[in-house]
C-alpha cells in the first residue's frame, strides 16, 4: 500500500450558519513520529487546507484557507486524489485504471465513494477478501466492485435531486456501470441523506458522495 493509506485522520463535523449545511474537518497527523498536523475543511463538495489558523479578531477567530468552499474546481478523479478520507478507494481505483475515466469532463458522474472507515470495517468482517482486494492481481475484481458505486448519466445527482425523484416510500433505483444501486432516502432536521443502500456490499455502508458538478 502507499504511505498515504497509513496517515491518521480524525474527522469532525460542524454545523454552519446555512440551513442543513455542514463543514467537515479532517485533522491529519503524520505517522512518522513528528508533531506536524494539517487541518483540511470540506464544504459544498470542495476540500480546502487551512494555511493560516487562529487569527484573532475583536469578535471571533479567522482561519485562512486556500480554496473557496462550494465552488467546484476539481474533477471526480482529482477529488479522490486529494481527499484524505478517500485514500483507500483512490488507491484501489488507480491499480486497475478505474480512476482514469473519472477525469472525463464530457460525462457526469455520481459516485458513492467508500471512505477509509468503510474499508477498515470491511477488513474486520472480511479480512481475507479485504487483503486480496488490495493486491494488484485482483484489480479486475476491484473495478467490478467500484462500478457498482458509480452512476454515469447526462447529469449528476445531489442528495436533494435523489429525494425529489424518489417514489412514495422514499426509495430509488439508480443504474450504475454494473447493475443497479437501490437507495432509500431519509430526511432529518440536519440533512437529506440515504439511510440504506442496496446489494449489501460491506464497502457501501459508509461513504461520501462525490459529484462532478462543473
Amino acid at each position: 500500500m502507499v504511505q498515504s493509506l497509513h496517515v491518521n485522520v480524525t474527522p469532525v463535523t460542524v454545523a454552519t450558519a446555512a440551513d442543513r449545511k455542514h463543514l467537515y474537518f479532517n485533522i491529519i497527523r503524520g505517522d512518522n513520529g513528528d508533531n506536524n498536523i494539517t487541518l483540511t475543511v470540506e464544504g459544498g463538495g470542495v476540500n480546502a487546507t487551512v494555511i493560516q489558523p487562529n487569527i484573532a479578531a475583536t469578535n471571533g477567530i479567522v482561519h485562512i484557507i486556500d480554496r473557496v468552499l462550494g465552488v467546484p474546481y476539481t474533477t471526480v478523479r482529482e477529488k479522490l486524489a486529494t481527499d484524505p478520507m478517500l485514500n483507500n478507494t483512490n488507491f484501489l481505483g488507480q491499480q486497475g485504471g478505474f480512476n482514469n475515466e473519472l477525469g472525463d469532463m464530457s460525462k457526469r458522474f455520481t459516485y458513492f465513494v467508500p471512505r477509509d472507515y468503510a474499508w477498515k470495517k470491511a477488513e474486520i468482517h472480511f479480512p481475507s477478501a479485504h487483503k486480496k482486494l488490495f493486491m494488484k492481481e485482483y484489480s479486475y475484481h476491484v473495478s467490478q466492485i467500484l462500478e457498482r458505486h458509480l452512476v454515469v448519466a447526462d447529469r449528476a445527482y445531489t442528495m436533494l435531486d435523489l429525494k425529489r425523484i424518489a417514489n412514495g416510500n422514499g426509495s430509488i433505483a439508480l443504474p450504475t456501470v454494473r447493475d443497479h444501486l437501490k437507495l432509500r432516502i431519509k430526511e432529518s432536521d440536519k440533512m437529506c441523506e440515504p439511510c440504506q443502500m442496496g446489494r449489501n456490499d460491506p464497502q457501501v455502508e459508509h461513504y461520501n458522495q462525490v459529484n462532478n458538478t462543473t
